[in-house]
């Protein structure tokens, strides 16, 4: 196998392995859903970057479908109360800086600026496995939450056919 063909092999493997986990979130287990993704983000930093990149196209989703005007701005979901479903929102200068690293990896993802994308996530993965691993499970939290909310399209949303 070449190099070309073990790349787009693992590119799958992150495909199907966080489909999977990010369904297992929604079902309700999203620590059981981070786990399995833990494999991939153990093959080191450039499995952990498609990861990543995987993970920020997930989460801006919603705001993508239903805002396609938005051009790369967009709010991050940081908190959600359990009674309510409210969700707490903050500015991305606001946030700790692994998360304000998420944020701005789901911006570049957004507008399709992958350079960006990874001049962001290089320092984080340089940090240290910890920081990585806050910013690869910030992420998932936030794909878990798009997922949920793609679910949850009221009715006068939808353009299809009944």
């Amino acid at each position: 196998m070449n190099a070309s063909e073990e790349e787009r092999l693992e590119g799958r493997q992150v495909a199907l392995t966080l489909a999977w986990a990010v369904s297992v979130g929604t079902a309700g287990d999203p620590a059981a859903g981070l786990r399995m993704v833990q494999p991939l983000f153990n093959r080191g930093p450039r499995a952990a970057y498609r990861l990543t990149i995987a993970l920020a196209g997930l989460a801006i989703t919603p705001t993508k479908t239903r805002h396609p005007e938005a051009d790369g701005f967009f709010a991050m979901a940081v908190d959600v109360d359990p009674e309510t479903g409210e969700r707490t929102l903050l500015a991305v200068d606001e946030l700790p800086p692994v998360q304000r690293a998420g944020a701005r990896i789901m911006a570049a993802v957004a507008t399709g600026d992958l350079r960006t994308a990874e001049a962001v996530f290089l320092p984080v993965a340089e940090a240290g496995a910890q920081q990585l691993g806050e910013l690869v499970a910030g992420l998932y939290q936030q794909a878990v939450m798009a997922a949920v909310d793609l679910a949850e399209i009221p009715s006068d949303q939808w353009r299809g056919r009944s």
